[in-house]
């Protein structure tokens, strides 16, 4: 589905699934309980009083500023999203329009809000004019390698990562991964991945990840990528 504003200039790609839908799962599902996503993303409102002793006015240039209007739009990307409890279907948003309009200003507020019922596992890459490394900032962020530029603190920590995450896997198999994972984040120009294999290899890594709980990918100006269009491609 699609949510538009103004002219097209930039788009953010919402990928919406989980583990029964996306392709290449591997291994056994985890037994969290999830909880369930609710009908709608609006708050119940509760009238308090802040009980903090002293509270400053210093402090209220912290806060982020509230995301107000465009409630046509949530709705329909929380239902999609919803839709996707529902019958373990994969699901595309996409959220186009032009610059300043507020599209990633959306997306993140969707990402937090599902995130933050611990309904979704969210995942995202970030993209720019002329780097076309979206699917290397998509691991980097999942498996927390930004400070690591040596290639055996990067492998050690995907490695790790792997073992939190998929307990019940054999070494062999995670190695495996490892190394993949690894190839894509650090190329070598000895044994570079193509761009199919490196689509497939964060496929497995996303159908892992929602094999905890539906996943919510957020491409962050997909238009810059044209592998990261070729991923949702391949996941829708």
């Amino acid at each position: 589905s699609q949510v538009s504003s103004g002219a097209l200039v930039s788009a953010e790609a919402l990928v919406l699934g989980d583990a029964g839908a996306l392709p290449a799962a591997h291994g056994t599902a985890p037994t969290d309980v999830v909880p369930a996503l609710p009908s709608t993303w609006r708050r119940v409102h509760v009238e308090y009083e802040p009980s903090i002793a002293g509270l400053g006015l210093g402090l209220f240039g912290l806060r982020e500023i509230p995301f107000v209007g465009r409630e046509a739009e949530r709705d329909a990307i929380w239902n999609a999203m919803r839709m996707v409890t529902w019958d373990g279907r994969v699901r595309g948003v996409v959220l186009r329009g032009a610059s300043g309009a507020g599209k990633s200003r959306m997306a993140q507020w969707l990402c937090r809000r599902a995130s933050e019922l611990g309904s979704v596992t969210v995942v995202r890459a970030v993209h720019a004019a002329g780097r076309h490394q979206g699917l290397r900032d998509l691991l980097e962020r999942y498996f927390v390698t930004f400070a690591l530029e040596d290639r055996e603190e990067v492998a050690a920590q995907v490695l790790s990562r792997l073992r939190e995450l998929w307990p019940n896997e054999a070494p062999e198999f995670l190695a495996g991964e490892a190394a993949a994972i690894t190839a894509t984040l650090l190329p070598d120009d000895h044994a570079r991945a193509s761009s199919k294999e490196r689509v497939a290899t964060v496929t497995r890594v996303l159908a892992r990840a929602a094999m905890r709980r539906p996943l919510l990918l957020w491409l962050d100006d997909a238009q810059c990528d044209l592998e990261s269009l070729a991923l949702a491609a391949h996941l829708l």
